[in-house]
């Protein structure tokens, strides 16, 4: 529900990207941008937050949300 609020509040303020910072709360689980990027019709993107250890496949996924189409 937060999402589509975020994205009706962009829309009020005729914004029509946006970017969003993983919280600290989540520590270094970007599942929660992840998603929301997903469900935005490409008008979000996110600053992830990431560690040393993190997997190259985690990398290649935050990579391609992060990636504007051509």
């Amino acid at each position: 529900m937060f999402l589509k609020d975020y994205l009706a509040m962009l829309d009020a303020l005729g914004v029509a990207r946006a970017v969003i910072v993983q919280s600290g709360v989540h520590g270094t689980n970007n599942d929660v941008v992840a998603d929301a990027i997903a469900q935005s019709d490409n008008r979000l993107k996110a600053v992830a937050l990431i560690d040393e250890h993190i997997a190259d496949a985690e990398l290649a996924r935050l990579r391609q949300l992060t990636t504007l189409p051509p």
